[in-house]
């Protein structure tokens, strides 16, 4: 009989928990998904047909039409294609689960747990993009982005840095 006591003292307790972190934007909604391809350097196409908008970032544009696309921009989709393409990956949201254009919101993290998101600013591929209330992950990210610039990775390559008076 106290063991059962324990046990829904506990569940309880967790349950609390489990609320007060939703109610914080710690939404506890991760599904684990599979990505059928990588559209560019920051969404993805998963195997259900929905697209993925990575949260907290922005890599450079690819032009499908003309064939004008930004400088790193290939670089950077082939980057996240290597990631993802057919794997199981899982999404985790912030405070909005969708943008203007539909896509889904989330940061992905692979099998490992490392988040995909900070991967591809860490290497330069992508930068920062502070985006309200989705900014859960922003220090992360802004740190990422610093150690690539540090390294002179990816899209910071030739950024030419001068010290101010």
């Amino acid at each position: 009989m106290l063991s059962v006591f324990k046990l829904l003292r506990n569940l309880a307790i967790v349950s609390l928990l489990l609320g007060a972190l939703q109610s914080h934007g710690m939404q506890q909604d991760e599904s684990w998904v599979i990505v059928r391809k990588a559209v560019d350097g920051d969404t993805l196409r998963l195997q259900d047909g929905r697209s993925v908008r990575l949260v907290g970032i922005d890599a450079p544009e690819i032009d499908r039409e003309h064939r004008h696309h930004e400088p790193m921009a290939l670089e950077s989709w082939q980057f996240v294609s290597k990631l993802t393409d057919g794997k199981r990956v899982r999404l985790e949201h912030d405070q909005s689960s969708h943008d203007s254009y539909g896509r889904v919101l989330a940061s992905v993290f692979d099998s490992n747990g490392q988040m995909l998101n900070q991967q591809i600013v860490a290497n330069g591929f992508a930068h920062v993009l502070y985006l309200h209330p989705d900014i859960r992950a922003y220090e992360v990210l802004l740190e990422a982005q610093r150690q690539a610039m540090a390294k002179n990775a990816g899209k910071w390559l030739n950024i030419k840095w001068e010290q101010g008076p």
